[in-house]
């Protein structure tokens, strides 16, 4: 394995057997030393080299908030120019809501490890990112807090668009429960995950019935094979026919005769079938 290869645990176990080695030679006698001083400079290198090139934002801070380390991707995120400029910037003034770093501390102090917890913190320019958060407490032989080891990565992007598709799903059911004709998506199970009123004044059954159905289940029999062949068929990536007739049941044994048109879609990063009925 070359050594650009290394991974980080790699390459601290290798510094953690060159200190020890040192520790020997110090002890002992000089002879070699010069040797094994080389080569823990050069695994402290790379290790640093390693940290500064992670894409996650590595940072030691302290009880009172301030600053021990911060590797170029933690500088990147905040949006300072260098190392040193956000070395002398506390932690502590970036959350936009002060109670959550007292929060995380306390968690720190309790459970001696924090796991990737969400929180929003300022920017050098003042603008806020959401990022996730996730630390452990460093402690001296007497038990005290020395530092918090931690990494922090940005999630604003997927915030965006989780909120945005929020915004959609929300606009999606306004418009369609007021809609006459009826309006619904299953998944690749077969399951309604969605239905509006109007479908619900067609077939007769509540909206807490249907959600707990197969799309197929309100088909009557004389058409539950063709229905049920083509909505899986569709779910499953082919394209049979997606406008036509057939006949349902509803809750009261009433026959009805329904002309539907559905297509395939991805929603939330899952395949389903969205469709229309009158």
């Amino acid at each position: 394995m070359t050594d650009t290869n290394k991974t980080k645990a790699q390459l601290l176990n290798e510094l953690n057997e060159l200190r020890g080695q040192i520790s020997i030679l110090r002890k002992n006698d000089l002879t070699g030393f010069s040797g094994v001083m080389d080569a823990y400079h050069e695994s402290e290198r790379k290790y640093k080299e390693l940290q500064d090139n992670v894409p996650i934002g590595l940072y030691q801070s302290t009880p009172d908030g301030g600053f021990n380390y911060v590797n170029n991707w933690m500088v990147k995120i905040l949006g300072y120019n260098s190392t040193e400029e956000l070395l002398n910037k506390k932690i502590s003034d970036h959350y936009v809501d002060p109670k959550k770093r007292d929060e995380f501390i306390e968690t720190l102090k309790n459970n001696k490890g924090l796991k990737e917890r969400e929180v929003q913190l300022y920017k050098k320019d003042g603008s806020a990112i959401w990022g996730v958060i996730s630390a452990k407490t460093i402690f001296n032989e007497n038990n005290e807090v020395l530092y918090y080891d931690g990494y922090l990565y940005d999630i604003s992007e997927r915030k965006k668009a989780y909120e945005l598709l929020k915004s959609s799903e929300e606009m999606f059911r306004k418009l369609t429960q007021n809609l006459k004709s009826a309006v619904f998506i299953y998944d690749d199970s077969g399951h309604f995950i969605y239905i509006n009123n109007a479908i619900c004044d067609i077939t007769g059954y509540k909206k807490q019935e249907l959600l707990k159905m197969k799309f197929f289940e309100v088909v009557h029999p004389d058409s539950k094979d063709l229905v049920t062949t083509r909505g899986y068929k569709r779910i499953g990536g082919n394209n049979p026919k997606s406008n036509y007739d057939f006949k349902i049941l509803t809750k009261d044994g009433d026959e009805r005769w329904v002309e539907i048109s559905n297509t395939r879609v991805q929603l939330s990063n899952k395949t389903v079938v969205i469709g229309s009925a009158r």
